[in-house]
């Protein structure tokens, strides 16, 4: 910490000192001359004046070290850190009073933000005397406090104090490394009082409080503590820092603004001023600039762990996760026991919806003292996320028992509980929280209130956010994304075009831009919005990942697609994540091979990658190579054998290669790890039921079955084994009395399913019929009765229930496509322009292509139908269905050999019954 005085040597004597230098009156005139000029300067408070006029007469011939500390500290009160550390470090080397010179030495460093290099200063000092040996040990104190590492912090303040019992600094930097631990600030508080009462002028012991009031909310408090502060040292700026901090989490931005502007005369290129400049943009919702801001100080060398927090918060928010992961990495690397690096990278792994692994992060320090309600949310959401969500609720539920105010914690709250199915209690407390919300909240609530499809009331909170903040673009940016939400593309289109219009180039509104475009067929005018974002922000890897997809969707080479993604990993710095999305591109053009060549090597390089991993082991699945996927199962589970992903995936691996107790084994220690989470209990007692241990099954699932959720799964799971029993009957009681109990999308498909396995046709059809409409927002249930009803045959039924799809969810490729199918087969020329609809959303896809190519070869137009027959055959080459559309394509083109040669391969090929019957027609 800081003495608490420091005086200046009197100008008299480096007056003597610089006459006591003369050899020759004419030589040294312009230095006598100088120092006499930067007395006049201090005493009229002109410290940019003195020092130039100080400097001056160094350049001129003073040497002496006196002289240079003299620089040294003026530079320090101008906030010049680096001329403040070199002109230090010379007057050390000159002998000059060790402990003003250390004072120097220490601010400017930690000025800097070289809390790590102020550290390897203090280890490689000799000692001079108690007094400025205590001095140096508190200031170490204070750079380990910087870096996270608490337990050193102690020991050196205990080291100054050992020294020097009546150091204020020590005093001061041992309860700031204690005040850490959120369960003794109580206690640190008492002592700082009573440090600030004998030592009144003290500006450890004031900083102190202030730091203690704000760790602990009382922002006013905090604030008046930082103000006076700074008036016992006018020249710190991270006391200015603090209290613009302070002034921002109070919502006073008008104030934070002031106080800005009057760093900025103080030390205008600082980092720091920088910084704190990109913070309160940050604050503002000025994401650009705020991004811009931090960019240039992390350029500049900045890399402090608070810049490297607030630079990785903003690329979160910009979309730009990569970004943000390699910010949280170094974050990480630098401070590794500060907690601020474990809650970013685990905020950005759930940003692109990576749960487990953001547990991985998150978990290890749940039980951390100093572990905040912050952290113990975003584990309870990683949880809820994972399945497990009975665990994931206390944990959220423990944050907000710790904050009991904070409306992120209440909103985490509220979304838990409807991802646990408890829609209406998370209404209730968004609903609640929105009553009193102070304005600058509403876009959070805006987007729980979206998450439960309550349009009105989002719409209501984003256009009173847009009044409170007419300048700020997120308003009407929020706006649009309500619009579209409700596939309003006008509406969407305006409240994006406005946001724009506040903010040139603000990329979210840019983004959403390019994505409406590309929804409604306009791929051309998509892909230049993207171009211009990557132009802007070419160490942005989001953007060329769009524009791989819609080179994807449009029918492009695949050279420009592969361009793109490599443009996309090299923006990245070859992050695993976008790697992964060229893997699903490979995966859904069924090229398992280019998947494989691509992950190999990558999984190589990150062991302990989850995510590649498992993309890698089902790559391998589906090209055949079972063994090979258990082999990378298993070496995974090495490293990490804490993942219930692992455990599932290899127990699944293992049933499917015939190994009944090894798959048991895995699925009941992926059960263990998950016990809430149903997959895993569902696989395991399937599994169990299968290998023919029923009564274990059986066992396993009242066991599992004693909670409300948990009860009905166990009932489905008893229906599951009826029916495997082939008893269709026994089953459906099983089915009904899970979906009396918990009425949810699972229990009502498999209810439907069972009603048409036992032919009760106008029961299912009424059943589908009520939930239609009393749950308008379960799509899903209804595409899983159209493909039942597809399987059947059942057309006409088909298409009715794909046509209510299709009015909740226009751009719905699957159900476009399979309606396609079933008008088609009712003789309905309608069929091609529903077909023709799902090839313009996804001309990509190889299931697409050949419906419509096939439904434009039944209608009369081979020709137009043949090119897309082919290229989904070439995508898909496995696909004996497609094969059999181009088969027959052929054969009206005229084109009887080429049909004949895919007759065939298709014959080759083991074909259904059903295929062979089409076959022999072909013949």
């Amino acid at each position: 910490m800081r003495r608490a005085s420091f005086q200046y040597l009197p100008a008299v004597i480096l007056t003597a000192l610089a006459l006591a230098l003369s050899g020759c009156g004419t030589r040294l005139a312009d230095p006598v001359k100088a120092i006499a000029e930067a007395d006049k300067a201090l005493a009229s408070g002109k410290l940019e004046e003195a020092a130039i006029h100080v400097r001056n007469a160094t350049q001129a011939g003073v040497s002496d070290p006196a002289v240079r500390l003299r620089l040294a500290q003026l530079s320090l009160r101008l906030a010049q850190f680096i001329p403040a550390e070199e002109d230090a470090r010379k007057a050390l080397a000159g002998n000059a009073d060790a402990g003003a010179a250390r004072f120097v030495l220490f601010e400017a460093l930690l000025g800097q933000g070289q809390a790590a290099k102020a550290l390897q200063e203090y280890a490689a000092l000799k000692p001079v005397s108690p007094s400025v040996d205590a001095m140096s040990a508190a200031y170490a104190a204070q750079a380990a406090i910087k870096l996270g590492r608490f337990d050193e912090a102690s020991a050196l303040a205990n080291k100054a104090l050992a020294l020097d019992a009546a150091s204020a600094s020590g005093r001061a930097a041992g309860l700031a490394a204690m005040a850490q631990d959120a369960a003794g600030r109580s206690r640190v508080r008492e002592a700082a009082q009573v440090l600030a009462r004998d030592h009144p002028g003290s500006f450890e012991a004031q900083s102190l409080l202030a730091f203690l009031d704000q760790r602990d909310g009382r922002l006013k408090e905090a604030a008046v503590g930082f103000e006076k502060a700074s008036t016992l040292h006018p020249w710190n700026s991270e006391v200015h820092g603090a209290l613009i901090t302070v002034l921002l989490d109070a919502g006073a931005l008008e104030g934070a603004a002031q106080r800005l502007a009057q760093l900025k005369k103080l030390a205008p290129s600082l980092a720091l001023t920088v910084f704190l400049e990109g913070l309160v943009h940050y604050r503002r919702g000025h994401l650009i600039e705020a991004d811009q801001a931090l960019a240039s100080v992390i350029a500049g060398g900045l890399e402090t762990p608070e810049t490297l927090r607030l630079s990785g918060e903003v690329s979160l928010r910009l979309g730009n996760l990569g970004r943000a992961e390699s910010l949280a990495r170094q974050l990480l690397a630098k401070a590794p026991n500060l907690l601020t690096g474990h809650k970013l990278l685990g905020a950005t792994h759930l940003a692109g919806n990576a749960p487990e692994k953001a547990l991985a992060v998150l978990a290890p320090v749940a039980h951390h003292p100093a572990v905040t309600p912050e952290i113990l949310a975003l584990i309870g959401e990683a949880l809820v996320r994972t399945g497990d969500t009975a665990k994931g609720v206390a944990f959220i539920d423990a944050a907000l028992a710790r904050n009991p105010a904070s409306l992120p914690m209440k909103l985490a709250a509220a979304q838990a509980r409807v991802r646990a199915g408890d829609a209406a209690a998370g209404l209730s407390l968004v609903e609640e929280l929105a009553q009193t919300s102070s304005g600058i909240e509403d876009l959070t609530l805006v987007r729980s209130l979206l998450s439960l499809k309550q349009y009105d009331k989002a719409l209501t909170l984003a256009q009173r956010f847009a009044s409170r903040f007419p300048q700020d673009p997120a308003g009407p940016m929020t706006i649009g994304v309500i619009a579209a939400s409700q596939h309003q593309v006008e509406a969407a289109q305006a409240g994006f075009a406005q946001a724009l219009s506040l903010s040139p180039g603000y990329p979210p509104a840019v983004e959403a831009l390019a994505q409406l475009e590309a929804a409604t067929g306009k791929i051309d005018q998509a892909r230049q919005r993207y171009m211009g974002l990557a132009r802007a922000e070419p160490n942005n890897p989001a953007y060329p990942l769009a524009l791989a997809r819609l080179s994807a969707r449009s029918g492009a080479a695949e050279k420009e697609v592969l361009d793109h993604f490599a443009q996309a990993r090299a923006a990245s710095g070859s992050a695993p994540w976008v790697a992964l999305e060229q893997a699903r591109f490979w995966t859904s053009r069924g090229r398992d091979q280019e998947v494989v060549s691509l992950l190999e090597p990558l999984v190589q390089a990150n062991p302990k990658d989850t995510d590649l991993a498992l993309a890698l082991t089902n790559a391998y699945d589906r090209s055949g190579q079972a063994a090979k996927a258990l082999a990378l199962v298993e070496r995974g589970l090495q490293d990490n054998a804490s993942s219930a992903a692992l455990h599932f995936r290899a127990g699944l691996l293992r049933s499917r290669m015939g190994d009944g107790s090894g798959a048991v084994a895995s699925l009941t220690r992926a059960n263990q790890l998950q016990p809430s989470a149903n997959e895993p209990a569902i696989a395991l007692a399937t599994t169990l039921y299968a290998t023919g241990n029923k009564v274990a099954a059986e066992a396993f699932v009242r066991q599992f079955g004693q909670g409300e959720q948990s009860g009905a799964v166990a009932q489905v799971l008893q229906g599951d084994f009826r029916s495997m029993d082939g008893n269709a009957p026994a089953a459906l009681v099983h089915y009904r009395t899970a979906f009396q109990a918990v009425n949810n999308p699972l229990t009502r498909r498999k209810l439907y399913e069972s009603l048409l396995l036992n032919q009760r046709d106008d029961e299912a059809r009424q059943q589908l019929r009520q939930w239609a409409a009393r749950y308008p927002d379960d799509v899903g249930t209804l595409q899983f009765a159209a493909e039942k009803l597809l399987e059947r045959e059942r057309w006409k039924e088909t298409a009715e229930v794909l046509n209510e799809v299709i009015k909740r969810n226009p751009e719905s490729v699957q159900a476009l496509n399979n309606a396609a199918i079933a008008v088609h087969r009712l003789g309905v020329p309608q069929a091609l322009e529903l077909a023709r609809r799902a090839y313009q959303l996804e001309s990509w896809n190889a299931t697409v292509m050949d419906t419509y190519g096939w439904i434009l070869s039944e209608q009369g137009k081979a020709e137009e139908g043949l090119p897309l027959l082919r290229k989904a055959s070439e995508i898909l080459p496995g696909n004996l269905r497609i094969r059999l559309h181009l088969a027959q394509a052929l054969v009206r083109a005229g084109d009887r050999t080429a049909a004949r040669d895919q007759v065939a391969r298709i014959a080759s090929a083991n074909p259904s019954p059903a295929i062979r019957k089409e076959l022999e027609l072909i013949r």
